[in-house]
């Protein structure tokens, strides 16, 4: 698993080579956008205690993904009012990337990345605490994810109240709205870095 102290200091855990060959030389070049100065992140005086994580399924222990499905399940089936199964089986897929920033071993924003050594990747399930909106924390994480994905092509189906937040990243519409779930959703994708 990877950490780093949002506001403290850096961290690789031992396990950094199971993200894949190109994790760790894109976190360092993730870290950079974020504002970090000799291993140093600056940030708002919030943003403090904030830790950013990365692992693969077979990383996280119990508590962590139990924290990250719960993120997940407020988010999504409580706060969006979606009955729907938000466990997909798609968690443990070897392919399957898990970022998050959390405070207190409390995750407080979240996203994966699907077929992570894939031709195309995938990224979804992006969500935040409400306690914790208004930080940058889902733009760092699109920052870290597109950091580790280079420049492979990227889709994702945006919620349609935040293509703006995908559209800085260099994502485009591939398709007309569509609702999933009781929600508008845009189809989008990345080809390249910034195309």
């Amino acid at each position: 698993m990877l950490s780093v102290d949002v506001g403290v200091k850096a961290e690789r855990g031992n396990d950094v080579d199971n993200m894949g060959a190109n994790f760790d030389s894109a976190f360092a070049d993730f870290l950079s956008p974020m504002g970090a100065h000799r291993g140093r992140m600056v940030c708002a005086s919030r943003m403090v205690g904030v830790i950013f994580r990365a692992a693969g399924f077979h990383e996280l222990d119990a508590a962590t993904l139990y924290g990250l499905l719960r993120l997940r399940v407020d988010v999504f089936v409580v706060e969006q009012q979606c009955a729907y199964p938000e466990l997909d089986g798609r968690d443990a897929e070897p392919g399957t990337r898990h970022l998050w920033f959390e405070r207190d071993r409390v995750p407080v924003a979240y996203l994966r990345i699907l077929d992570f050594d894939g031709p195309t990747a995938r990224i979804g399930r992006v969500a935040t605490a409400k306690d914790a909106r208004g930080l940058g924390l889902a733009s760092q994480l699109m920052a870290a994810a597109l950091a580790v994905v280079g420049d492979r092509p990227v889709v994702l189906h945006a919620q349609s109240d935040v293509v703006s937040l995908y559209e800085r990243y260099g994502f485009r519409a591939t398709g007309p709205e569509f609702v999933e779930d009781g929600i508008p959703h845009i189809p989008m994708r990345r080809d390249t870095a910034g195309r």
